[in-house]
């Protein structure tokens, strides 16, 4: 099997979001492998954060974040398409990574090193990655997933390009390039940054998210609890307390880092916002050892949390006419 390369020991360095010390290591793979794309570029992908805000309940789990593709064309001119792959999947990524652009692959995790101690080896589970660069003669790739940068060469480059005759065949993955553009004016970031929050608050839902999470969580955990299945806690987890963390933590470092152009975007907002994600983590782990025991939980830090989610909103509402 091959080593991985951590992303520490390549030349360039990870964002702030991902250097360590966060509640939540990680949202999703989609967004995450985003934020470092756009640091790559050179871009501060802080700015395109608003749209955490808005993120919901969508009956049976939280919304799968992902940036709004306009709102990066206006802030930082990357332009992000679809790519129909309709020769070999390899040939079409050589060719977008050779003409400067990034392709965004839905791969194996089977095949990723960095995946070592879940995925790698052991799980097919679908994630996303990004494509910096391709050596097909040696059967390298230097590449962008989760929180960091990688490498990967020998069989692992073999068993993500389907190269082999046992990998060979399926349905092509969905696959996106990501190009900068040539703008001729650039946008002041913070006013654009404003404007998409702004936008984001009018799209809240119209009633509290995560009043109705807790309803449906509370309908479903005496079904854990008999159950005991740690494999689906695992899936529900991502799908609900990861989720709703991540994007509520990502939040707060978006208004921290827009407090400098409006003042009226105090830190209590910022903290409420990481009181839901603190609580989430926690939460997390405790229905993991309910689950163990065959015990019960208390609600009561889900309710916290949608009260501190009415309090981050109305907060905005009233600040941001202001910014």
């Amino acid at each position: 099997m091959n080593e991985v390369t951590p992303a520490e020991s390549l030349p360039e360095s990870r964002h702030a979001l991902h250097r360590g010390g966060r509640i939540w290591d990680e949202s999703n793979c989609y967004l995450d492998v985003v934020i470092e794309l756009l640091h790559y570029l050179g871009h501060e992908p802080l700015a395109a954060l608003g749209i955490t805000v808005s993120t919901r309940w969508e009956a049976d789990q939280w919304t799968f974040c992902k940036f709004n593709d306009e709102d990066l064309r206006r802030l930082f001119g990357v332009d992000i398409q679809e790519l129909n792959p309709w020769d070999r999947l390899l040939d079409h990524v050589q060719a977008q990574v050779e003409v400067g652009n990034t392709a965004l692959v839905e791969v194996d995790s089977w095949f990723l090193p960095d995946t070592h101690g879940s995925a790698y080896r052991r799980a097919h589970v679908k994630t996303t990655i990004g494509v910096l660069s391709l050596d097909t003669v040696r059967e390298s790739m230097c590449y962008l997933h989760g929180a960091g940068r990688y490498q990967l060469n020998g069989e692992d480059f073999t068993g993500i390009w389907r190269l082999s005759a046992e990998n060979d065949g399926g349905l092509p993955p969905y696959v996106e390039l990501v190009r900068q553009m040539h703008t001729s004016r650039a946008p002041d970031i913070h006013e654009a940054a404003i404007h998409i929050l702004k936008r984001e608050i009018d799209r809240l839902p119209a009633t509290n998210p995560l009043v109705d999470f807790t309803e449906s969580f509370a309908a479903r955990l005496p079904e854990f609890i008999r159950s005991g299945d740690m494999e689906l806690f695992h899936r529900y987890a991502f799908a609900t307390f990861r989720q709703i963390g991540a994007c509520f933590e990502l939040l707060g470092s978006h208004l921290i880092w827009l407090r400098d152009r409006c003042s009226a975007l105090d830190g209590k907002i910022a903290e409420n916002c990481n009181a839901i994600a603190s609580t989430s983590r926690t939460f997390q782990f405790q229905l993991a050892r309910a689950l163990a025991r065959r015990r019960m939980l208390d609600l009561k830090p889900l309710e916290d949390m949608a009260s501190r989610w009415e309090r981050v909103t109305k907060s905005l509402q009233e600040a941001l006419p202001v910014c």
